[in-house]
């Protein structure tokens, strides 16, 4: 019957520009979207993101964003111009929820971290953004939604300083693992690192990545050994971002 001859013609039609669009799509240089990419990160924090890499994308379910050598600028108060600079990165993402500026990631993976925060003399920490944009209100902005499933990170080296820059924390982190726990909005964390040479070993549940900046209270359950000595955190925080509501058990 001709409907079917008809149906049978879209079908094809319909493969083709499928198999057209995944060879585009495949063969395409996207180091090309690095200035669009850099434009959306400036619009979404109000800082500069540098992508001096490479930058592929992998077409899969989920999408995945590859990048190397990648620098986050420092608040413009700050002592020195990167916050943070990461050799590797790896993103799983949704593509839809961007559109609404809601970032819902899979999967984030880090290698090669160089993490710098500091604070102003007033307590501002560096990691506030949107809080520098000349001549602009932040309540013109929409809040940047952010929710993480899978977090992997290796080999990074965090200094920590509130004012003054001599008076500076080393942490060195070899391998952290965050992963949802399946039967409640809890994460599951894994962490190896080492304090002053100390090694440190972290277990438990802490809150979701999206409840880092709400009003909600963000619960810390961890356990684990420093150096010799084994400790046990319970309670939570109300603002974890601004180190303020702290309500904690340490035995």
């Amino acid at each position: 019957m001709r409907w079917k001859w008809i149906f049978g013609i879209a079908v094809i039609l319909v493969i083709a520009l499928m198999v057209a669009a995944y060879a585009v799509l495949a063969t395409y240089d996207y180091t090309k979207l690095k200035p669009q990419i850099e434009r959306m990160v400036k619009d979404a924090t109000g800082r500069e993101l540098t992508l001096r890499g490479d930058v592929d994308f992998i077409i899969g379910y989920p999408p995945v964003l590859l990048a190397t050598d990648v620098v986050f600028a420092n608040a413009p108060w700050g002592s020195k111009p990167q916050m943070i600079t990461v050799d590797r990165l790896r993103v799983e993402m949704r593509l839809l929820p961007l559109l609404v500026r809601e970032v819902v990631l899979h999967y984030l993976g880090l290698s090669g971290v160089e993490v710098f925060l500091e604070t102003d003399p007033n307590g501002k920490g560096n990691w506030v953004l949107l809080g520098d944009r000349p001549g602009k209100k932040v309540a013109t902005h929409k809040p940047l939604g952010i929710d993480i499933g899978r977090i992997s990170v290796e080999n990074l080296h965090l200094i920590y300083h509130r004012g003054k820059p001599g008076l500076a924390a080393h942490y060195t982190i070899d391998r952290l693992d965050v992963a949802p726990e399946e039967a409640a909005e809890r994460l599951a964390i894994g962490l190896q690192a080492r304090y002053n040479e100390h090694p440190v070993d972290v277990s438990g549940q802490t809150g979701v990545i999206r409840d880092l900046g709400s009003p909600e209270r963000f619960p810390v359950e961890l356990s684990g050994m420093f150096a010799k000595a084994k400790f046990d955190i319970t309670g939570a925080v109300e603002d974890i971002l601004g180190l303020q509501g702290i309500m904690l058990k340490v035995h």
